[in-house]
């Protein structure tokens, strides 16, 4: 093996990341389902996320949803990702 050192992630760095990312995402599929676009990327995230709705205050509730969701999945990530690359 090469005595290449492994880069690490920061998981708060990557958390916030990935969260913020997943809320635009909410955020963004909410308002446009209001005009008929991605209503059944909402409908799905309805069942998920209690207050998302195709609606602007909806998809407020969604975005922060959506960030708490990605936060906690991308700091999960980073954490695992920085276990296994630190074994030898």
């Amino acid at each position: 093996m090469s005595n290449e050192k492994m880069m690490k992630l920061h998981p708060i760095n990557f958390g916030l990341s990935v969260g913020a990312v997943w809320g635009l995402f909410t955020v963004f599929g909410a308002w446009v389902a209001i005009y008929g676009w991605s209503t059944s990327f909402v409908d799905t995230m309805i069942d998920t996320y209690p207050g998302y709705s195709a609606s602007f205050i909806g998809g407020i509730i969604g975005s922060v949803w959506g960030f708490a969701h990605g936060f906690v999945k991308g700091y999960l990530v980073a954490y695992v990702y920085n276990y296994f690359g630190a074994r030898k």
